[in-house]
């Protein structure tokens, strides 16, 4: 979700295209590193207690919930939070074209 947040602000605050793919070609090759490193611990390159650390975080599953109630309100958030974001970048992209129109006049 983090990673989601940084590469939403960085596509919000980007000029141009050619540092927006340098952005996202480093978000890429460190969560590669970080990959590396869990595979690495849970391999036992690293000390036993990591290896045991890495084995239950690669097992590690969130609870499924049944209940109608909770995936319908899971649902509606999800919705509400995408619905807003799109809202941020459409008001993020109109107020750039509205400043390069008047920038060019």
């Amino acid at each position: 979700l983090v990673s989601l947040s940084v590469n939403f602000a960085v596509l919000l605050i980007a000029d141009d295209v050619l540092p927006l793919f340098l952005h996202f070609a480093a978000f890429v090759f460190v969560q590669n590193i970080d990959n590396l490193a869990l595979e690495m611990a849970e391999n036992g390159y690293l000390t036993r207690r990591l290896e045991r650390i890495a084995y239950h975080v690669k097992r590690a599953t969130l609870p499924r919930s049944h209940d109608k109630a909770f995936s319908t309100l899971a649902s509606s958030l999800y919705m509400t939070c995408l619905s807003i974001l799109f809202i941020i970048w459409t008001m993020v992209v109109l107020s750039s074209y509205s400043n390069f129109a008047t920038a060019n006049q």
